[in-house]
């Protein structure tokens, strides 16, 4: 394989690999492979790369990044901008005319322009997202491993020899200084293949099943064992959305899954909060995509530590409209990094002690970790609110509707809605304070439905249908979403969230322990002052909601083994020499953070200053061949001189066509001879009969340019160039075979 197109194989594996890290989608490799399955067949017919290379490059890129904004791929990490997609097309596109053979051996100008414009974008992008499958550092240091290799290849452009020249002279292996490059070009080609990652991840979950034709879209391979295991027939996963169960036998296990300490030290406030259902949110589905099916209402973007612009290791979340901030809560997470795609917080986490955040949805937020991090802490501030709390607190009076997206209100659009409105009238009974009103439906639903980890369903309804007006049974998610529905009828904004309530307690240490028999869901409603308010349907008692307990009965002990210290704080910047990290690698993390926060600016700034030389150097040359004052042209413009090997020599480059004319009549078996004269040679050419009197203007215009004083014009040398190459691609003379 040419040195060129192993380079670009190089740099898309290499950008696969980052998309892997990045997404946790193998979607980007799959497509590169499948790109180049489709483009091999190209390689047989005439111009047939020149129309499959762009096309098949402008598609992938596109696909890849409608697969990721869409919300088409089984992943729930950050996402890639539109414009690395477009790179990525732009590499791809230039590999595949290199695969089917259509590729002017010298990278012409656009070329080089979409190569090293793509490895720059690569780099500042890979730098502004975090990555969740390897370190920052490794993964920086690939990405501006592409730019290399794309800068490499637009300095070297001639890699390739031009049509009838020989690939093997030593002096062009010398000159183009392939052996390395091709050699680190290859050990980094068999690095990233054998990430390939189970055949592209089975072909990114055969394009994930076929791009929504099926319900395996929505499995979320990479949340395994971040949820409990729910054998009910429904999914669990909730990346993409939730089908809700038509039949469940749920069976929750004893795992344990994250700790959670309460640090405030007041007594009181303490046996108050563990007097009552401790709920723990981990994420939230506000979109009602069917009568049976909720989505997230996606916000995907990062949150840093230095947005309010004060880097002082305090990340806010929200800003407490009411005097619930006086009374913030503090509290530590423990846990693990299995844990950190819907990290456990408490309800109304005003601001936690983290440097960044990723915000996939509303009020679902997921934490970047290094491969080496795999226990982890960090604190938190929050002043959790319920219905029950706030009618306790004697302000029911106050409770009303408050400002939410549009989408908390939105209803699937079914018959069904029309059938809930009515039961939700009977329930309810419009009249009185919202708090009436959300009381008497609370009551009225427990009152309807039976809470169950079982129902059949034996005439095959939509779930929420068979909750509400079939069997009237089911568990925690189906009293969520009917109440978030019923509440969209009243005009109350609501959405259902997930997470954990109930918990085991550890009252001298003031810990709490949650296991996946923890797992719960409720519905929140949006409150003028509170904002999102737990209001919990599921009966009293059943399931989760419950208080905190101390060693349930049949459980084994959850805090036995636990030792806080083998969880690192998130929240402490601790200094590399103090983990023994060598000094080398912590240069080059500073460099490479530093390149990667400052990349626009920096190469913007030092493309502006070539710009400027250039342009300088330009009028500076002009200005001698004018003679400084726009007399005769000035005879160093040409002070190039003619070696054996036509290679450049004084103040300028010689033209580009004199060093393929004179390889071509090397390879032709006639090389030039030292001393010899561009006249002599050409005679000693013809009486060779290798050519007739094609190279007579050529010889003629060098003459007069480096002799004569005349002007180089650029048309007549690209007319020399095409003659030469022209001779180059002829069939071989009887006498020549």
């Amino acid at each position: 394989m040419k040195s060129t197109a192993v380079i670009l194989t190089a740099i898309l594996f290499a950008e696969a690999w980052l998309a892997r890290q990045v997404t946790g989608s193998a979607a980007q490799l799959a497509l590169t492979l499948g790109a180049a399955a489709a483009a091999l067949p190209f390689r047989f017919f005439p111009m047939g790369g020149r129309i499959a290379a762009p096309s098949l490059g402008a598609v992938a890129g596109v696909a890849g990044w409608l697969l990721f904004a869409r919300g088409w791929v089984p992943v729930s990490l950050s996402m890639l901008p539109a414009i690395w997609h477009a790179a990525f097309g732009a590499h791809l596109w230039l590999w595949l005319r290199r695969l089917t053979g259509d590729a002017t051996p010298p990278l012409s100008t656009t070329h080089r322009g979409a190569l090293l414009a793509g490895g720059a974008v690569v780099a500042w992008t890979v730098g502004t997202v975090e990555i969740y499958g390897a370190s920052p550092t490794i993964a920086r240091t690939v990405a501006f491993a592409v730019l290399g290799g794309s800068l490499w290849l637009t300095l070297l452009a001639d890699l390739a020899p031009p049509p009838g020249l020989s690939t093997h002279t030593p002096a062009q292996d010398v000159r183009a200084g392939r052996t390395l490059p091709v050699m680190l070009a290859l050990g980094a080609a068999a690095w990233l293949a054998a990430l390939l990652i189970g055949p592209a991840q089975w072909t990114a979950t055969k394009l994930y099943a076929w791009i929504g034709k099926g319900d395996d879209v929505t499995r979320l391979d990479e949340l395994d064992g971040q949820r409990p295991a729910l054998e009910s027939g429904g999914s669990g996963n909730l990346g993409n959305g939730r089908e809700l169960p038509r039949r469940a036998d749920i069976r929750l296990n004893e795992t344990l899954r994250f700790y959670l300490h309460l640090d405030r030290r007041d007594p009181p406030a303490f046996a108050d909060l563990v007097s009552r259902p401790v709920h723990i949110r981990t994420s939230t589905l506000a979109v009602f995509q069917g009568d049976g099916r909720l989505g997230p209402l996606r916000t995907n973007e990062w949150r840093y530590d230095s947005d309010d612009g004060e880097a002082d290791g305090v990340l806010r979340l929200m800003e407490f409209r009411d005097t619930a901030a006086d009374a913030a809560l503090p509290y530590t997470v423990y846990l693990e990094d299995r844990d950190t795609r819907a990290i456990p917080l408490l309800p109304r986490t005003g601001r936690v002690h983290l440097d960044s955040l990723y915000t996939y949805a509303d009020d679902w937020y997921q934490l970047a970790l290094p491969d080496e991090r795999t226990r982890v802490k960090f604190q938190g501030f929050a002043a959790p609110v319920s219905l029950d709390t706030l009618i306790a607190a004697g302000k029911a009076g106050a409770i009303r509707p408050g400002p939410a997206p549009a989408a908390c209100l939105q209803l699937p659009g079914s018959a069904l809605d029309a059938r809930i409105a009515r039961l939700t009238a009977e329930l309810a009974a419009p009249g009185g304070s919202t708090a009436a009103q959300l009381e008497r439906l609370r009551d009225g639903l427990r009152a309807r439905c039976r809470y169950t980890l079982r129902y059949e369903n034996p005439e095959d309804r939509e779930p929420l249908d068979n909750f509400l007006f079939g069997e009237r049974a089911g568990h925690c998610e189906l009293f969520a979403a009917a109440t978030a529905l019923m509440l969209r009828t009243l005009g109350i904004p609501s959405r259902v969230a997930y997470g954990y309530c109930g918990g085991e307690l550890d009252r001298s240490r003031r810990l709490l322990a949650f296991r996946e028999s923890d797992f719960h869901a409720w519905a929140e409603v949006y409150l003028d002052g509170p904002g999102w308010t737990i209001f919990d349907t599921t009966p009293g008692g059943e399931g989760s909601l419950r208080a905190p307990v101390s060693r349930p009965p049949g459980r084994a002990n959850a805090f036995a083994n636990l030792d806080l210290a083998d969880y690192e704080d998130l929240g402490i910047t601790v200094a590399e020499t103090d983990s023994g990290t060598s000094r080398v690698v912590i240069a080059l993390r500073g460099a490479l953070d530093f390149l990667s926060l400052h990349f626009a600016a920096i190469a913007g700034s030092l493309g502006i200053l070539a710009l400027g030389l250039g342009l300088w150097k330009r009028r500076s040359r002009l200005h001698r061949s004018r003679g400084g004052s726009g007399a005769a042209p000035d005879p160093s413009l040409a002070a190039w001189t003619v070696g054996s090997g036509g290679l450049a020599g004084g103040k300028c480059r010689p033209p580009g066509f004199l060093d393929l004319y004179l390889k071509t009549c090397a390879n032709l078996g006639h090389p030039k001879r030292p001393g010899q004269t561009l006249r002599e040679f050409l005679a000693d050419l013809k009486n060779a009969d290798v050519c007739g009197d094609e190279f007579d203007a050529l010889t003629d215009y060098l003459y007069a340019v480096r002799y004569g004083g005349l002007a180089r014009d650029r048309d007549r040398e690209r007319t020399f160039a095409e003659t030469v190459k022209t001779f180059a691609a002829r069939p071989p003379r009887p006498e020549e075979a």
